[in-house]
């Protein structure tokens, strides 16, 4: 009876180390982010005074390359980085995992200003600067197991992504968010100047904040039972003497 109750007693503890187990590890920090867009753009006259194709357009910065007629050029920029420390306890197996992000993000205005440039140049003409923001995108890591997906919509299975082995093994999971901003350049009438130079610095500034949970359940490998202490030799041989010591006591005293 007693060798049953201590089965029955084992099955239930391992049961119980095999049920599933949830897990909530939010990002280390909530970090507010912020991303300052610059490009140049640059405008050239001919000496009859007209801008010519190649001679207008975008480049990295005031100092060109300019591209050949390019009225358009697109940035992209990392605006910021969520580190999950990853605290499943070691062995365990995962049964899911998924990761929601909370996101905000607020353009600024777009800012075209007058790069100074020896003369002649134009005094007042400004071409019509615009920008777009394309749909950012979000790059999960962990270990060397690395997903690109899109921002919306979330959460995320992170066992379809292929990330369980990476999670169980102990590392931890990065997420970095890009977004890419496309200016453009439209022109009215541009005014005839001769061997005129303009160039211009645009830059659009994005801010906003950024938090994360990774929900996990997972299932903590079994207890192992306690292994019955067995006394070492130099103990055997201790009791042992004791024992010839009582029963000698004892044969002593029914002789007396």
């Amino acid at each position: 009876m007693r060798l049953r109750s201590r089965e029955l007693l084992l099955s239930l503890l391992v049961s119980a180390s095999l049920s599933a187990t949830p897990l909530q590890i939010p990002a280390a920090e909530t970090e507010v982010f912020y991303s300052n867009n610059v490009v140049g753009y640059r405008m050239e006259a001919n000496p009859s005074g007209t801008v010519p194709p190649g001679q207008t357009g975008f480049g990295l910065s005031p100092a060109g390359p300019w591209g050949n007629n390019v009225q358009s050029y697109s940035v992209t920029s990392t605006l910021f980085s969520l580190v999950f420390v990853n605290s499943l306890p070691s062995g365990s197996t995962i049964g899911s995992a998924t990761l929601d992000l909370d996101l905000a993000l607020t353009p600024g205005t777009l800012v075209a200003s007058v790069v100074p440039v020896p003369p002649p140049t134009w005094s007042t003409y400004v071409p019509n600067f615009t920008s777009t923001a394309a749909g950012g995108y979000i790059t999960i890591q962990s270990g060397t197991t690395s997903a690109p997906v899109p921002a919306y919509p979330d959460p995320w299975d992170l066992i379809a992504l292929g990330f369980q082995s990476e999670l169980e093994a102990g590392n931890n999971l990065t997420v970095s968010w890009s977004q890419s901003i496309t200016f453009l350049a439209s022109h009215g009438a541009v005014p005839s100047c001769p061997r005129c130079v303009k160039i211009f610095s645009l830059s659009q500034d994005v801010t906003g904040n950024a938090a994360g949970l990774l929900d996990i359940t997972y299932t903590a490998p079994p207890e192992e039972p306690p292994n019955p202490e067995i006394p070492e030799p130099a103990s055997l041989v201790l009791i042992g003497g004791g024992l010839a010591v009582l029963g000698w006591l004892s044969r002593k005293r029914l002789r007396a």
